[in-house]
């Protein structure tokens, strides 16, 4: 069961309570198990809830942050490759008329 490996990196993290609790759900959905990992509000009835909602959309936000520079690191290679065959197209040039020129003498 993956949630309990979860559970005990959790405890190796040293979290005291003032940091929360994890539930079933949260520890699902937690997905890496860092330094700044917070519980949620032990004291407030909904913060379950809101924990999971805010965690929802941090990842919504990390993934569209992710596909975006995807996007932008393609359109970089793209322009990277056609300026690589510019260079190699002007160098094949002045390769053959150096050969033009050796070959006249």
């Amino acid at each position: 069961m993956p949630w309990i490996k979860k559970q005990k990196r959790i405890a190796r993290l040293g979290l005291t309570i003032d940091d929360g609790y994890f539930s079933h759900r949260m520890l699902t959905s937690i997905r890496a198990v860092t330094k700044n990992l917070k519980g949620a509000d032990p004291d407030d009835f909904d913060s379950e809830e809101k924990w999971l909602k805010q965690r929802l959309e941090k990842r919504a936000t990390v993934s569209q942050r992710r596909w975006n520079n995807k996007a932008s690191n393609k359109q970089m290679r793209g322009n990277s490759i056609a300026r690589k065959e510019k260079t190699s197209l002007s160098a094949t040039r002045t390769s053959e008329r150096k050969n033009k020129e050796v070959s006249y003498v």
